[in-house]
């Protein structure tokens, strides 16, 4: 019974993997804002499920400014060092933040424990 659950569990992350994909095929089109200086520190997530981990983090791809920016997905466990861009703005600020808080709330819908 416990191998049954397991087997359960693991086709869940890999539907959720899967729906991570299909979730930022296609990023929307940044529109134009003026930017301002970035804050120190970027926002980022860790969020577990079932021994994975996932990482979200916003980059600023100018240090002193807040666009242009990535949201950047990394997996720790299963292609560590590999990171993914999901989103990037060039001109509106709080686009990358946006879409990463929005991204660590559907994890967390899925199931992941997220901080």
């Amino acid at each position: 019974m416990a191998s049954r659950a397991q087997s359960e569990m693991s086709e869940a992350v890999a539907a959720n993997d899967e729906m991570v994909t299909e979730a930022v095929a296609e990023p929307e089109a940044a529109s134009v804002a003026p930017g301002m200086a970035a804050d120190s520190a970027a926002p980022s997530y860790r969020c577990e499920l079932h021994g994975k981990v996932r990482r979200i983090e916003v980059s600023y791809l100018n240090p002193s400014a807040l666009v242009p920016c990535e949201v950047n997905y990394l997996k720790e466990v299963e292609a560590p060092g590999q990171t993914q861009a999901l989103w990037s703005a060039e001109q509106e600020v709080g686009y990358c933040e946006q879409k990463a808080s929005d991204f660590v709330a559907k994890l967390k819908e899925w199931g992941w424990q997220c901080q």
